[in-house]
């Protein structure tokens, strides 16, 4: 996520308000920390703990990823 950011940054084209859902809105939040492009984020249904989702999902295999 932080990768894509950075990408449509590069092409002045910076999200202000990135948004995703479930697991996709626990990746939004935790990529946008650090971009100060991101002025807002959007989520619905996401968990407040990346790792936490991952447990109760038994996503070992993207764990690396959060």
């Amino acid at each position: 996520m932080t990768t894509a950011i950075q990408f449509m940054a590069s092409r002045g084209q910076s999200p202000r308000l990135p948004s995703g859902d479930s697991l996709g809105g626990a990746a939004v939040v935790a990529a946008s920390i650090d971009l100060p492009s991101v002025h807002a984020v959007a989520t619905i249904g996401a968990h407040a703990d990346p790792a936490n989702a991952s447990r109760l999902f038994g996503l070992k295999a993207i764990a690396w990823y959060l």
